[in-house]
């Protein structure tokens, strides 16, 4: 019967790896152990104590106007770059010089335009929303 090499290097069956479980280098502590080890816990307080923290930060997830007029341009850009890939790609393929660059140039300029137009839409919503919410306050006093 052949062997495969290096059977058992890995695993802990024999080789370096039995040594090094052995040793208690390797191989993790069941799952069901409760011996606690103090590291552990620290990592766990300092793991809680940066949620809490990131919690209290982030407790305005709206995103700036500036941070939606960046992503507005970058949709844009990035229509037009993936159009023209793609097009620059089935011309390449197809040996169809400037059809498929033009054609797909101004689907990519499309998608980055409606996504433009999307975002957009969405930020008079929320401005409106706003607006009558502050009306509605308005109203109760």
């Amino acid at each position: 019967m052949l062997q495969a090499p290096f059977t058992g290097f890995f695993f802990y069956g024999s080789g370096p790896a039995k040594r090094l479980v052995k040793r208690g280098v390797l191989g993790a502590k069941a799952m069901g152990d409760t011996e606690d080890d103090p590291k552990l816990k620290a990592l766990e307080e300092r793991l809680s104590q940066a949620r809490q923290r990131a919690q209290g930060e982030n407790a305005d997830d709206r995103p700036s106007p500036m941070g939606r007029a960046f992503r507005m341009g970058i949709d844009l850009v990035a229509g037009v770059g993936v159009g023209l890939i793609i097009g620059i790609n089935l011309d390449g393929w197809l040996d169809t010089s400037p059809g498929f660059l033009i054609s797909f140039l101004f689907l990519g300029f499309a998608a980055g335009i409606r996504n433009v137009i999307r975002e957009a839409n969405k930020m008079q919503r929320e401005a409106e929303d706003g607006l009558q919410g502050q009306a509605d306050e308005a109203d109760k006093d």
